[in-house]
């Protein structure tokens, strides 16, 4: 089976739609992709991108080693995944359940990897010290950043973390850590995400977002003479 009339435009704005966060240490929510390699390069559209969100990341490094008749193969099986009522044509809906279910395992991947790097069990707990800990201690992540910064980052983790700890013990399991990294695939951390969001966009503080504000988050110059977009 094979791909069947599917716009590049949908598949593009289907894979927007599933941006989730870079890392917990980033202000803003809504800002990671479905890859870590660049969505454009050099002014042109990444297809290496498009393969890490249709595929996931470590899925598209596997196909990295196939042959092209393995590669045709193993495509074809996907999808025939994809295609829920088997009538040989991909829809938009039937993609964006895909690319849903793609972008969800690697979540729990990601969080997979952040619960064995703090050597913790499924059936642990993070406590918040400790987490204070991994990014503020000796060593930790954030180690030498300034007063402000830490500040900023512990006010910001500190919301999130009494909004993810559902049974409110204080402590976070590796399900209420899931929510505490990537709040904006949860809707109970809905109101965190719209006010990190705010903090982030609204340079001026007056509670709303003017102009000026909407467009230099969408687009910032990578050097002082690069002009911007139309």
């Amino acid at each position: 089976m094979i791909f069947s009339c599917i716009p590049c435009t949908i598949v593009i704005c289907i894979l927007s739609d599933f941006a989730f966060v870079e890392s917990k240490y980033k202000p803003r929510t809504a800002d990671k992709d479905l890859s870590d390699l660049p969505h454009t390069f050099e002014g042109e559209h990444s297809s290496a991108f498009d393969h890490d969100a249709f595929l996931g990341r470590d899925e598209a490094k596997r196909f990295d080693d196939l042959t092209p008749e393995e590669s045709k193969q193993k495509l074809g099986e996907i999808v025939d995944k994809i295609d829920l009522n088997s009538d040989g044509q991909i829809t938009s809906e039937e993609m964006a359940a895909w690319i849903s279910k793609v972008s969800k395992k690697m979540l729990l991947d990601d969080v997979d990897r952040a619960w064995k790097d703090l050597e913790l069990s499924d059936g642990d707990k993070l406590s918040w010290e400790k987490h204070m800990d991994e990014l503020f201690g000796e060593d930790g992540d954030l180690e030498d950043e300034d007063d402000d910064t830490k500040k900023t980052i512990s006010e910001r983790d500190k919301r999130r973390w009494a909004t993810a700890d559902v049974d409110g013990d204080g402590k976070l399991s590796k399900e209420e850590y899931l929510a505490f990294l990537h709040p904006e695939h949860e809707p109970k951390m809905r109101q965190v995400v719209i006010r990190e969001t705010m903090e982030e966009v609204d340079k001026n503080n007056d509670s709303f977002v003017d102009l000026d504000e909407y467009i230099k988050d969408l687009w910032s110059p990578n050097s002082p003479s690069e002009e911007e977009p139309e």
